[in-house]
């Protein structure tokens, strides 16, 4: 199994924003969706906003752009303006959907 904490080989934006897929060890590939990513944000606005039982972020939101955050998360931009989230490598772990190996 892989290191949970190791940073991904590749990261990429797919269709047009709409989700993130990241290359991990030994061919290991995660997608995840842009909605699904917005409305896990943990910034302390989005967390206080769930604290209310309020909604983090409509539908429809995609990924603008992605930046290293130090050496073990990323940082997104989506566009609604969000971009004050932190993703740890294993959070993006833990959010992610399996695509398999290699070329799949």
């Amino acid at each position: 199994m892989s290191d949970p904490m190791a940073a991904p080989e590749e990261v990429h934006l797919l269709s047009g924003g709409a989700a993130l897929e990241l290359h991990w060890q030994h061919g290991q590939r995660s997608r995840i969706d842009s909605d699904v990513l917005r409305g896990a944000c943990g910034c302390a606005a989005c967390q206080a906003l769930r604290q209310r039982g309020e909604t983090v972020a409509g539908t429809g939101v995609t990924l603008t752009g992605a930046e290293l955050a130090g050496v073990g998360a990323l940082q997104l931009f989506f566009s609604d303006g969000h971009n004050r989230g932190r993703y740890p490598w294993r959070y993006l772990r833990d959010l992610a959907e399996p695509s398999g190996a290699g070329g799949d």
